[in-house]
């Protein structure tokens, strides 16, 4: 079971090795009642790879990660934007031609 840091803090997650560490990071900021798009979870102030299975993430047991705040710059470089194209009419005519 992870353990993790915000401000001064500590709180255990619940987990297992299988568990991803996008799991006990969502899990942890239901916990601290942050928002996950403004926060990191780091190790020895680095980035986790959210990814990986707690088991592959090199972290030894008894070990405190930590719920990090990120700046604006940070919190916007990490952001992803998704637009929607609607379909121009010549797309369509293309389409059903094919269809």
């Amino acid at each position: 079971m992870p353990l993790v840091e915000y401000g001064r803090s500590r709180k255990v997650i619940p987990g297992t090795p299988a568990n991803t560490l996008a799991e006990i990071f969502l899990q942890a900021c239901a916990a601290f009642k942050v928002d996950a798009a403004l926060h990191a979870l780091r190790y020895k102030k680095k980035d986790l790879d959210l990814t990986l299975p707690l088991r592959l993430a090199n972290m030894p047991a008894g070990a405190i990660a930590e719920l990090c705040e990120l700046d604006a710059k940070e919190a916007a470089a990490r952001t992803v934007q998704v637009s929607h194209v609607p379909q121009c009419a010549f797309m369509r005519s293309c389409l059903d031609r094919w269809l």
